[in-house]
């Protein structure tokens, strides 16, 4: 209820508003008005691991070897 009022709400629609988002989805609730996680900032691991490769193969060109575990001679 806090966060609301310290984002400008009257306790008493603070209060209300927490009630009906705890009531509807507590876990998303808390997870995006106190810890700020939100669907934009959520994990997308299929895109780490493309940026990753990516930044293998890029990488690689440098440092022969790197992508691959070998080690250069």
């Amino acid at each position: 209820m806090a966060i609301y009022v310290a984002r400008g709400l009257n306790p008493a629609l603070a209060k209300q508003v927490a009630k009906q988002l705890m009531a509807y989805d507590a876990l998303g609730a808390h997870a995006r008005d106190e810890l700020g996680i939100s669907e934009t900032f959520r994990a997308r691991p299929i895109q780490a691991a493309w940026h990753r490769r990516a930044a293998c193969c890029w990488s690689s060109h440098a440092s022969p070897g790197y992508c691959h575990g070998a080690s250069a001679a």
